[in-house]
């Protein structure tokens, strides 16, 4: 899905589906935390105990193959989705071999899980930080003198 991305930001760049864009506010969430010295378990901590309704949104969030959105919860209905759809996937996920995925998405399906999601962009930005910091080529603002 985010094979057209590119380490340059500009505006051919765009993050045109719903997973892309929700990649990135978890891949932002997970940099920030690196940036002011929060671990993973600290990160999803927060997550958890501080945004309990989006928490629980997201226990019924999937994407298509392509990255579209279907949820459960109307309030984080994917674009275009009816409440059929949900209960199309969830009869498709339960028996894919004779149920058809809902019209218009494709399969296979991906669940979220934003905690597990975090720990792996977490672990990928701490691990770009420290080689930065093993080179020589940064040094932590605690390590600086005065």
């Amino acid at each position: 899905m985010t094979a057209n991305l590119k380490p340059t930001w500009d505006y051919t760049t765009p993050l045109r589906t719903e997973h892309e864009r929700r990649a990135a506010l978890v891949e932002i969430d997970a940099l920030v935390a690196v940036w002011l010295g929060i671990t993973a378990d600290q990160l999803v901590t927060i997550f958890n105990s501080r945004y309990p309704q989006l928490y629980d949104f997201e226990l019924g969030t999937y994407f298509d193959a392509n990255g579209r959105k279907i949820a459960a919860n109307s309030f984080t209905y994917g674009h275009g989705q009816t409440k059929q759809d949900y209960i199309d996937l969830l009869a498709h996920l339960e028996n894919p071999e004779v149920t058809s995925p809902p019209a218009g998405y494709t399969a296979p399906f991906y669940k979220a899980d934003r905690a597990a999601e975090m720990r792996a962009a977490h672990a990928h930005f701490q691990a770009r930080l420290d080689k930065e910091i093993a080179a020589g080529r940064w040094t932590p603002p605690e390590s600086r003198e005065a």
